[in-house]
């Protein structure tokens, strides 16, 4: 039973991760400036939902989101995920999932006991059509994430027709294992385009890295740890101010294996980072309307296993932020020194020059998995 939960645990993840290269993708093609994403939160209360839907509706969230075929299994799978994502050492990282429906159609108590028990979520009946019911929401989604995110709907997109909304809120907090130093961090220009310098705060140093030349997408990438090695944010830069949306369209092509490229790709690199803080609000509607899950937002939608009366999901609501600068993401308190380069006269090779001075693609990845993905086209700009 064991090795059986391990080996769909596995196959969870890895179509995780597909989905993740495919949500940043369609996310790319509709916003023009920065912003930061979790498909791993997002997949999670997908999830939630599918399990709950029948006839047409599962169909096309099963396929969109390739969901293990058994159940139990599966169950299984996202209980011990949620676990892990739950108890990652050294960082803070809080998912917050939630299910809210309408208190006029009752939930059935078998799916909030599924949602509980295996995805550690409290699906929760609500009367939109008071006014205070965006208060309950935006309450729990500040309690969920140490009030970093405070807001996560407006009122006005609850109604009396509301039936059911679908919410995912992601907080990170990491130190780097390797720190910048704050007496190092100047202002340096940063392409925004062909024609246009904008001058921000640029973090430096100089250590051993992971780093890979990309050139089949005309980048460069860079691998940096925290705390915990095994969390740590990729950076993919290219060498074209304008070369960003190539490498976002070519973003399977950007792998990194944790347990063996750090040793394989190790070098000495010298990085200058912009610092940079990111909010993101995404309405998740059109993005998944186009990956394949349609049926699901229509009045024809088959919600089935969570409600005895037709029901539809009326919103699908994400908000991320992600703040880096020379501590980590979001600043930490953990005490610890940057590593010092030793090198005699002789042997001393110069170190790999990376400056990270135009549009880039970053994500924060746990082991073989994508927590957040976003881009920077102006580090100005929050």
């Amino acid at each position: 039973m064991a090795s059986s939960t391990a080996a769909v645990t596995a196959q969870v993840l890895k179509v995780t991760e597909d989905f993740a290269v495919n949500f940043h993708k369609n996310l790319a093609e509709k916003i023009e400036g920065n912003f930061v994403s979790s498909a791993l939160s997002a997949y999670v209360v997908l999830s939630m939902a599918a399990y709950g839907a029948g006839g047409v509706t599962a169909e096309e969230m099963r396929s969109v989101l390739r969901l293990p075929v058994n159940e139990e299994e599966s169950y299984r799978a996202f209980r011990e995920v949620v676990r892990e994502l739950d108890n990652v050492p050294n960082v803070t990282l809080k998912v917050a999932n939630k299910i809210f429906g309408s208190n006029r159609l009752k939930m059935k108590e078998k799916f909030k006991s599924i949602t509980s028990r295996h995805f550690h979520s409290q699906s929760e009946e609500l009367d939109f059509s008071k006014a205070d019911s965006a208060n309950v929401i935006n309450q729990w989604c500040s309690d969920k994430t140490n009030g970093k995110v405070d807001k996560i709907i407006e009122s006005d997109q609850l109604t009396v027709d509301t039936t059911m909304i679908l919410l995912n809120a992601v907080y990170f907090k990491g130190s780097w294992k390797n720190k910048f130093k704050e007496k190092n961090t100047k202002l340096l220009s940063f392409h925004i385009n062909e024609t246009a310098t904008v001058d921000v705060p640029t973090m430096s140093i100089v250590n051993d890295f992971f780093y890979k030349d990309l050139k089949d997408i005309d980048a460069e990438s860079i691998a940096l740890p925290y705390a915990n090695e095994e969390v740590f944010m990729i950076i993919v830069v290219p060498r074209k101010v304008d070369g960003l949306k190539h490498v976002e369209k070519n973003l399977e092509k950007i792998s990194f294996d944790y347990e063996t490229d750090f040793e394989r790709y190790k070098s000495e690199v010298f990085i200058t980072l912009p610092k940079f803080n990111v909010k993101s609000e995404i309405d998740m509607i059109p993005s998944l309307k186009e990956m394949g899950m349609i049926n699901m937002f229509s009045n024809q939608a088959n919600f089935s296993k969570i409600f005895n009366a037709s029901a539809k999901v009326s919103n699908v609501q994400q908000k991320a932020l992600i703040e880096v600068n020379e501590e980590g993401s979001e600043a930490a308190a953990i005490a610890g020194e940057p590593l010092n380069v030793v090198a005699t006269l002789h042997s001393y090779v110069p170190p790999i020059m990376l400056h990270v001075d135009n549009p880039f693609f970053y994500k924060i990845m746990w082991k073989r998995n994508t927590i957040f993905s976003g881009r920077i086209v102006n580090p100005l700009d929050t």
